[in-house]
């Protein structure tokens, strides 16, 4: 199957073909979602601790080289997941449960198109996209389960068992999709059960430099904390890679391993500095690993630009279900297969808000085979001060303890005082160490850039290309930030545990049908 490609790179849901599954019964799905995991897995060729089980999965499918997820936070990304399309089109900006972000009213998903075409669905852990109801899986084993049963969501046993509970429980001639996701490498790392207790042939790690590792710079100073919190991680990468081997064999005992597509990903990059909340490569490269029975060619390993909306499409091609008209990204079906299709030559990623004001900064980069620019959009204007990471990662403070004339001083002190524009040579400079911005001689690479940026925006329907929208939107959620403030002081509460924001309809949160065709409009004015 071949897909036309616009000018901008962009593939557009309405020129794809749908075959259906190979199969002649329609074909089991089981997507396998990590949270808060980039590319430390051994099947990309980080060896730091042994994860056989995600190596095993890769050497019966096929590895994806260079996958991107459209947002580097939880509840936009995997919203991208549910709908196939972009954050800044489904309206789920920034993260659930807080704030009033959510899905535009009557968006389709897949999870629901799938149960409406008779596939029973189900998921593990987290849905986080508001509301719940709206992404319409049919049987949850999320947080009120494992609170029923005594159990951290952290626990990849518990998730396991949930998911032969699912399994021994379809019924008898019906295609079942499950997402199982897990908490393991979302922070605090020690939720759940220790490395220890899972056995050989992992590796307990006590410390681990920020300097042994490759996406940290070289002279960056090592602290204690750092070095215990990037061996926590890693650990927590290892109880991931046994939750695979968990899905592997209780699909494999029941017989459904030849039946059963497999997807593993993850929503974004690590909870770690210039990763989680980041359009840097460390916060937006995802794994993805597809087996796809009597599709996939075993062990091979793709290079082209793959996108999060990807997946989507490709769910509803294995399954034969009638994907939404209105819908972003391509099938992998031909990748997958070895062929060689026409295929893009840029993705695209945006990052608007996660939480609260302080980390609400609209960003969008378009990426290359061998380049990024990243727009940052309110650049010229106060952020309380407050650098955008996550849960002040331990790397970024070991960094700003640096010297001021190193490399990681500069690299994460460019990470909070970011310029309106940034320019990463891939090719060269693959962990975005230097940006080449205003550099002589990128000049012309730079405009082309804007451009594919901007080309992107319009075919999409992007409403942050409006200023004055932009300027209502960061205006509207400064208020929301005084009134959670104020609510805050008055009653000394939690606002995680509270609903002072969500549930709130906002100006920001449409109808689809109108969202939908503005989308299309802007489609065919792009043609």
């Amino acid at each position: 199957m071949t897909t036309p490609r616009t000018p901008s790179g962009l593939f557009l849901a309405a020129s794809i073909s749908v075959t259906g599954a190979a199969h002649a019964d329609p074909l089991n799905v089981c997507v396998i979602m990590a949270e808060d995991m980039g590319l430390q897995l051994n099947a990309y060729a980080d060896h730091t601790v042994p994860t056989p089980n995600s190596s095993a999965l890769a050497e019966r499918g096929v590895t994806f080289e260079r996958a991107y997820c459209t947002a580097p936070t939880c509840s936009p990304s995997r919203a991208s997941f549910f709908t196939g399309l972009y954050p800044h089109q489904n309206g789920h900006v920034g993260l659930a449960l807080l704030y009033d972000y959510k899905l535009h009213r009557g968006v389709p998903t897949l999870p629901q198109m799938l149960s409406d075409a008779g596939y029973r669905t189900g998921v593990s852990y987290k849905i986080h996209v508001r509301p719940e109801s709206q992404v319409g899986f049919d049987v949850e084993y999320t947080h009120k389960h494992f609170q029923s049963v005594n159990k951290p969501t952290g626990d990849v046993v518990e998730t396991g068992r949930v998911f032969e509970e699912f399994l021994d429980e379809q019924p008898a001639d019906t295609p079942f999709f499950f997402m199982l996701n897990t908490h393991a490498t979302h922070r605090p790392f020690n939720k759940g059960q220790s490395v220890e207790e899972l056995g050989p042939p992992y590796e307990h790690l006590d410390a681990l430099g920020p300097d042994e590792v490759p996406f940290f710079p070289d002279d960056i100073e090592a602290t204690n904390w750092a070095r215990k919190d990037l061996a926590m991680y890693y650990n927590a990468v290892q109880r991931f890679d046994y939750a695979v081997g968990l899905v592997v064999d209780a699909l494999e005992e029941r017989d459904l391993l030849d039946d059963t597509l497999i997807i593993l990903t993850s929503d974004h990059g690590p909870p770690l500095g210039r990763g989680k909340l980041s359009i840097h490569e460390f916060g937006l490269r995802i794994p993805v690993i597809v087996a796809w029975p009597g599709e996939s060619q075993p062990g091979l390993r793709r290079e082209e630009l793959i996108s999060m909306v990807d997946l989507t499409a490709t769910i509803f091609d294995a399954t034969g279900v009638e994907p939404p008209e209105v819908m972003e990204g391509a099938s992998l079906r031909p990748l997958v297969r070895g062929e060689a299709p026409a295929w893009r030559d840029a993705v695209f990623a945006e990052f608007i808000a996660h939480t609260t004001y302080h980390q609400l900064w609209p960003s969008q980069a378009v990426i290359t085979d061998t380049a990024k620019l990243i727009h940052n959009m309110i650049h010229d204007r106060p952020v309380h001060g407050k650098p955008i990471i996550p849960a002040n990662t331990a790397d970024y403070w070991s960094a700003m303890q640096s010297p001021t004339d190193t490399l990681a001083f500069k690299v994460y002190d460019r990470y909070t005082n970011r310029p309106e524009f940034e320019l990463y040579d891939l090719a060269a400079d693959p962990y975005e160490f230097h940006d080449r911005a205003q550099d002589a001689g990128y000049e012309t690479l730079v405009a082309d850039l804007r451009h594919r940026l901007d080309k992107w925006r319009a075919c999409t329907a992007d409403p942050f290309a409006d200023a004055d929208y932009l300027d209502r939107f960061v205006a509207y959620y400064a208020d929301q930030q005084r009134r959670v403030d104020e609510w805050k002081d008055e009653t000394g509460g939690d606002v995680w545990s509270s609903e002072v924001i969500a549930g709130d309809q906002t100006p920001w949160q449409r109808d689809w049908a109108d969202v939908a065709r503005e989308i299309m409009d802007a489609r065919r004015s792009c043609e």
